[in-house]
């Protein structure tokens, strides 16, 4: 059985009486890869900062590494997230890259 990493239940954002997520519900597993698809007001990014935690859900519910509530907090260190903005460095490879980010990050070691 795999672990799953990502998982919501009828997460929903709303603005006013706009819905950028209605009831989107979620599932990723340990070692899938998976591209998230949509035009521009789709609710793509707001998903992600949902993720990240920069804007929280009006309704649902979020998992990241079987954690909820407080606990998701710990859990969201084992992420990284670059919304709408890249940060890259162009000369770095990908792999330089993410090791300056586990360094800026405090991970002590590759995980």
């Amino acid at each position: 059985m795999q672990n799953i990493i990502i998982k919501t239940r009828k997460l929903s954002k709303k603005y006013n009486e706009f819905y950028a997520i209605k009831d989107f519900s979620f599932e990723l597993k340990q070692g899938e890869i998976c591209g998230i698809i949509g035009k521009n007001g789709a609710g793509k990014s707001t998903f992600f900062k949902s993720l990240s935690g920069q804007i929280f859900p009006s309704s649902g519910e979020m998992e990241i590494f079987n954690k909820t509530g407080k606990e998701i907090l710990e859990a969201r260190k084992r992420i990284g997230f670059m919304i709408e903005a890249p940060e890259f460095f162009g000369d770095f490879t990908a792999e330089q890259n993410l090791e300056y980010f586990r360094i800026q990050k405090g991970i002590p070691e590759k995980i």
